[in-house]
């Protein structure tokens, strides 16, 4: 049976407390410009600006009106090309105003014989900051704002978010104590992708396969929170195999 290059990554944006991280699996056979649909989607951007991928001392793009000299074209390029060589880490930019830089960390790598047509979260943290907010120091006073009833412009932000955001957005389902029971503990991307092949034979969505796998953790709690419950923005609650932070799916 053919193998199938599968990539573990976790991605991090930087300069953001509480912190926003997701750690996803995904087929290495697409091309990076997919792989920014993947990111958008975990992540729980709205993909409105443009964006970059800084791979070793190469950059990769959109090629977008006057791009940077040297900028390959990331609809070219397979993440598996991209990052062989032994790459451990690399940068992923969006939105070039605001300037939100992803530190993406490779953690596993595996040959599998599983078709992945998905892109999965696994596991996360944190929901992202509302577009074009300002960037770093912008996204710092808007939850300033929002946290002071009494703040000058806390009406204004509340309105312009949608009357709805939670930084730490914590109740989302962990996938993480499927067998052990252990909440901490890393399963590696074969058995995970193993439950992906089960659900996608089922027909079921992997978010159900995690709420129907989960063990109970410390003393007869279980690591599972209300699945799909994050508010991250108006009408972005709820999801599939892809996200358990978004409602978007990205097919491969």
């Amino acid at each position: 049976m053919p193998q199938q290059p599968v990539f573990q990554l976790r991605i991090r944006l930087e300069g953001i407390d509480p912190p926003v991280w997701r750690r996803r699996a995904g087929p290495g056979g697409v091309r990076l410009a997919k792989l920014h649909d993947i990111f958008q989607a975990a992540m729980g951007w709205t993909d409105s600006h443009l964006h970059n991928f800084t791979i070793g001392d190469q950059l990769y793009g959109m090629q977008f009106d006057d791009y940077p000299e040297g900028e390959l074209d990331e609809t070219e390029h397979t993440v598996f090309v991209a990052l062989r060589g032994g790459v451990r880490r690399f940068v992923y930019e969006y939105d070039f105003g605001d300037s939100w830089t992803h530190e993406v960390v490779i953690e596993d790598f595996a040959f599998v014989s599983h078709t992945l047509k998905f892109g999965v979260c696994l596991d996360g943290q944190g929901a992202c900051p509302p577009e074009d907010v300002g960037g770093i120091g912008g996204y710092e006073q808007f939850l300033e704002a929002l946290a002071d009833p009494l703040h000058e412009e806390h009406d204004d932000m509340l309105v312009w978010v949608g009357f709805r955001f939670d930084p730490p957005c914590s109740a989302w389902l962990r996938p993480m104590s499927l067998s052990s029971g252990c909440a901490d503990q890393d399963l590696g991307v074969a058995p995970r992708l193993a439950l992906v092949e089960r659900s996608r034979k089922l027909s079921v969505p992997v978010s159900m396969m995690w709420a129907l796998k989960v063990r109970p953790v410390n003393n007869g709690a279980t690591s599972r929170g209300s699945p799909m419950t994050c508010p991250l923005r108006e009408g972005q609650v709820g999801g599939v195999a892809t996200d358990a932070f978004s409602s978007r799916s990205v097919r491969i």
